[in-house]
Formats: structure tokens, sequence, C-alpha cells
């Protein structure tokens, strides 16, 4: 009777573990595969906002092909500032960009005559806009 037990029991061992390493394996693929959907749809994203087409392309290609578009887009951002981010890493090139924006709105308000130290950037860029409107305005009389 306990060896009846005993073999029961182990053949149940059997079945539960290999039946384990079955379900883990077809997991993996899934989760692998869901993953890879999950950063194809947010490359899809990041390339919709771009303009950028990926489609067809593997992950990596979609993947090179957005940094490629992105520094693209920053060194032209720069060359329109008058800057130069070579051999910049893209936080400091980022601050570099910043900044320069900041002097040129801060060059503008100056010549508009309208302070707008102690604003965010859109408060800055409304202000600086309105100035302009006014002054066409006030040219137009």
């Amino acid at each position: 009777m306990k060896k009846k037990k005993l073999a029961s029991m182990v053949l149940a061992g059997v079945i539960i573990t290999s039946a384990i390493p079955a379900f883990a394996a077809t997991t993996g693929i899934n989760n692998s595969n869901v993953n890879q959907q999950a950063k194809l749809q947010q490359y899809t994203v990041k390339a919709n906002k771009l303009h950028v087409d990926i489609s067809g392309l593997s992950l990596k290609e979609a993947k090179a092909k957005l940094v490629t578009t992105v520094k693209a887009k920053r060194a032209a951002k720069a060359k329109r500032l008058g800057i130069d981010i070579s051999g910049l890493s893209k936080v400091e090139a980022k601050a570099k960009i910043k900044a320069a924006f900041e002097t040129k709105w801060a060059a503008k308000a100056k010549k508009l005559g309208i302070d707008i130290s102690g604003l965010s950037k859109n408060e800055a860029k409304a202000k600086i806009k309105a100035a302009i409107q006014e002054k066409k305005a006030a040219k137009l009389k």
C-alpha cells in the first residue's frame, strides 16, 4: 500500500516537473514576442512624431533610423542657432541648444522692450509674440 502511494507521488512529481519547463518555455517565447511588439509600437509612435517611415524594418533597424533622425534634427537646430555641438553628449548638446534659445529670446525681448526674466519657456514665447503683434498693430495705425 505504501509502495503504491510512493509510486503515485513520484509519478505526480515527474509529471509536474516536466510540465513546468514546457510551460515556462512557451511563456518566455510569448513574453519575448510581446516585448518586441511593445517596443515596435513605441518606435512607431516616435517615428510618427518625427515624420519617419519605419514600416518593414526590424527593431534594430528602426531604432537606428530613429536615433539617426533625432541626431540630424538636433544638429540642424544647432546649425540654425549658429552653434557647434559636434563631439558633445546628448545632454550637453541639449543644454547648449537650450542656452542658445534662451539667449536668442532674451535678445528679442530686449529689442522689444519687454522683460521675460523669471518666465517659463511658453510664457516667454507668448509674451514675445504678444509684443510683436502690438508692434505690428502700432505700425498699421
